[in-house]
Order: structure tokens, then C-alpha cells, then sequence
């Protein structure tokens, strides 16, 4: 069962709840009733760069372990996601308005996916694939290496999986990342941030931030120490 709902949702960096020194927050609204559930923390581009710095700090160190360390961290997130899937669900319903039934559905997929990258995921990616030269003489070989920091910008539809299926590729490719959460459902990145601190997940590796596409999602996509975006959303949204 879900603790309790917080009043105020946070961003989070360096493994902690973070505000802003703004303190400027917007209304998170319960779709069933119409009422407003909580306060959202609002990020502007000082968030973001302090997000994007941590995250580039924390690549050196989680890059370089080796990828059966990290898919044991993955392992361990996403058996801990499932003994508290019932949490989530509730989370996702209460964010979203689905039926608890359809998030008891959507949280067992996101821990499939957990567990899919924390076994496949790490054997493949281990792998040094030999690749045939057509110069006599010479070899090719493909190496897998992690890109960098990348920005996710999550949906609200399918909050728990869509989180998910972004995050648990990323991070067990040695990748770090920053989470711009979905205004609708935006407690949920945090929950999953909090899980992972508590498997042992280094500081910095995840970060999570709370805003608009307007000001966040621009802020970190026009970034050049973003390597890479993984973006679900809408077309206005993509461009």
C-alpha cells in the first residue's frame, strides 16, 4: 500500500529531494475528482544544469563498472519494483486515473523489463562481435561503449512502463540520465529514483526533473552534453 501521497513533489539530484531555491511549484490535479493532489516543484534551466552536471559527474565511475555489477543493481531494482508493485500501482492510478487493475498490469510489464535487461541485456551487451574485413589483412571488430548522458522524456499514458523501458536499457549500458517527469503523473520518476538509491544505484546517475517541456524539456535537449534523447510524446512535443 502506498505510505503516503507527498504534498509537495520534488525534483531530484545527487540522490536527494531538491526544490529550487525558486521555490516556484505548480498544481498536480487528481483526474478523478478535479481537486489538486499536490504542489510540483518547477524547474527552470538552473535545474537543469545543475541535473546535467551531476549526471556528467556520476559517468566516469558508472560507465566503467562492468556491466554484470550494474545489471545486479538492475536485478535487484526490479525484484524489489515487483514485492512493491502494488505501491506503484496505486501511484499510477492516483497520477493517471487508470483503473488499479490496468496499473497492476502496467507495473508487472515495467518489471519484466527490468529483470529482460538485467540478464539478456548484460550477456549481449558483454559481447565482442567479430565482424569479417573484405581488405585481406585486417579484422573488424564491434565493441559496445556507453554514449553519455541522455535525456528522458517520459509520457503520462503508461507512466510506470514508459519509465521502465527507457531506464533500465540506459543505465545498464553505462549510460546516466535526467528524467524530465510528465506534469500529469510526476511522482512516479521519483519513486523509481528512491528505489534505485536504495539497491545501491550511485549518486548522480539518476536525475529527475519537474517542469514543462517548454522550459525543461527544451533546456535539456538543446544541451550538447546530452548525448542522446529518448522521447515519448506527442508531435508538438518532438518538435
Amino acid at each position: 500500500m502506498i505510505q503516503k501521497y507527498p504534498e509537495k513533489i520534488p525534483h531530484w539530484i545527487s540522490n536527494k529531494e531538491v526544490f529550487g531555491e525558486g521555490r516556484d511549484f505548480f498544481d498536480k490535479f487528481n483526474p478523478a475528482t478535479g481537486e489538486v493532489l499536490a504542489r510540483v516543484a518547477k524547474g527552470d534551466k538552473k535545474e537543469a544544469d545543475e541535473a546535467l552536471a551531476t549526471a556528467e559527474g556520476a559517468f566516469s565511475g558508472w560507465s566503467q563498472m562492468h556491466v554484470s555489477q550494474r545489471a545486479e543493481i538492475m536485478w535487484k531494482a526490479a525484484a524489489l519494483l515487483e514485492q512493491r508493485k502494488e505501491e506503484l500501482a496505486e501511484i499510477v492510478a492516483l497520477e493517471s486515473g487508470k483503473p488499479k487493475k490496468i496499473s497492476i498490469g502496467e507495473v508487472e510489464a515495467a518489471v519484466k523489463c527490468g529483470k529482460f535487461f538485467a540478464e539478456e541485456g548484460a550477456r549481449l551487451f558483454d559481447i565482442k562481435e567479430k565482424l569479417e574485413s573484405t581488405i585481406p589483412g585486417r579484422k573488424a571488430e564491434l565493441r559496445r561503449r556507453p554514449v553519455g548522458v541522455g535525456a528522458l522524456i517520459t509520457p503520462f499514458n503508461n507512466p510506470a512502463a514508459g519509465i521502465a523501458w527507457k531506464l533500465f536499457p540506459a543505465l545498464l549500458c553505462g549510460n546516466v540520465v535526467v528524467i524530465k517527469s510528465h506534469s500529469y503523473t510526476p511522482y512516479i520518476a521519483v519513486w523509481y529514483a528512491k528505489l534505485l538509491k536504495e539497491v545501491g544505484l550511485p549518486s548522480g546517475v539518476v536525475n529527475i526533473l519537474q517542469g514543462g517541456g517548454g522550459n525543461i524539456g527544451a533546456a535539456l535537449v538543446a544541451d550538447r552534453r546530452v548525448k542522446f534523447v529518448s522521447l515519448t510524446g506527442s508531435l508538438s512535443t518532438g518538435a
